[in-house]
């Protein structure tokens, strides 16, 4: 088993203190690789989980269960024995959610371990649950984790053969945020002429919702004069969700000062990826308020 086992990036020699879980998944990957030369530090790693944090490296056929502290040694013992002599993995993407003190991830690695007998990779799926604790500290309370077989190949929205499309795809999306925010219409290049844009405006004044639809032409309007004077602060959102995506399509949230939108998009013969639908919705009352006071905090 401690050859074959999958080399899942576990220790934290340095920024234990993590402020977001995001934070903590990026030093679990950063900072173990390990370069031929020195062991990284595994006691250290230690004050990266919670007490009674367990692992799990599943397959078809079994479960393998360890600690943090079994699993350390069990690397270490292959790095000494000279099992190991060169080893590193780094996320690819992930898919999280964060509700208050608890977050997941379903993270996705590609590995590289060097042995006697040669450079073995290997990519699969990284499933981390943090929890938040009395120090405002992130941990991780448990892992498991599935490498890539012919059966149960990644994901497209976490392969990092789809990198590139994931970044044009953010890109376009954050021209469209853009194109308003810096009153620039040169921007729309990544909105069809032919959009089909929809939704719905809540008024706090009268406390009702009203349906407001937008051409391409209106929105370009918009776009030159929404912030013509400068009023979106620097704090204001603009951040994107890539919901699901196939080799064509694509679905998206943004997060905008105005409320969120939902991005129908394709990707044409010529590689971009273009917005052919919005559906969107202002903020109400209480999320307006909440937005209000995390640009206020920044």
């Amino acid at each position: 088993m401690k050859n074959n086992l999958t080399l899942f990036l576990l220790a934290l020699s340095f920024g234990l203190h993590s402020q977001s879980p995001q934070e903590t998944v990026d030093a679990l990957y950063a900072s173990i690789n390990y370069d031929g030369k020195t062991i990284p530090d595994f006691k250290k790693s230690q004050g990266l989980f919670t007490e009674k944090a367990q692992f799990k490296w599943v397959n078809d056929s079994t479960v393998n269960s360890f600690t943090p502290s079994e699993f350390l040694k069990i690397y270490e013992d292959q790095i000494k024995e000279g099992i190991i002599l060169k080893a590193s993995e780094y996320e690819i993407s992930n898919e999280s959610e964060v509700y208050g003190n608890i977050a997941h991830f379903f993270s996705s690695y590609k590995a590289e371990v060097q042995t006697s007998q040669g450079i073995h990779e290997k990519r699969g799926i990284n499933s981390i649950q943090l929890i938040k604790n009395e120090n405002n500290e992130w941990k991780i309370a448990a892992m498991v984790w599935y490498d890539e077989d012919e059966a149960n190949p990644l994901p497209l929205m976490l392969d990092d053969k789809y990198s590139t499309d994931r970044q044009k795809i953010e890109k376009a999306a954050l021209n469209y945020v853009e194109s308003i925010y810096k009153v620039d219409t040169t921007l729309l290049k990544s909105v069809s002429p032919d959009l089909v844009k929809r939704g719905y405006y809540y008024s706090r004044k009268n406390n009702i919702w009203s349906l407001s639809p937008m051409t391409y032409k209106e929105l370009k309007h918009t776009a030159a004069t929404y912030n013509q004077k400068g009023w979106i602060p620097a704090s204001a959102p603009q951040k994107v969700e890539i919901l699901d995506m196939d080799e064509r399509v694509a679905n998206v949230k943004v997060y905008a000062i105005w409320g969120f939108d939902y991005l129908l998009m394709t990707k044409n013969d010529q590689g971009d990826w273009m917005i052919d639908q919005i559906l969107w919705q202002s903020y109400n009352q209480s999320d307006q308020a909440r937005m209000v006071s995390k640009m206020k905090n920044k």
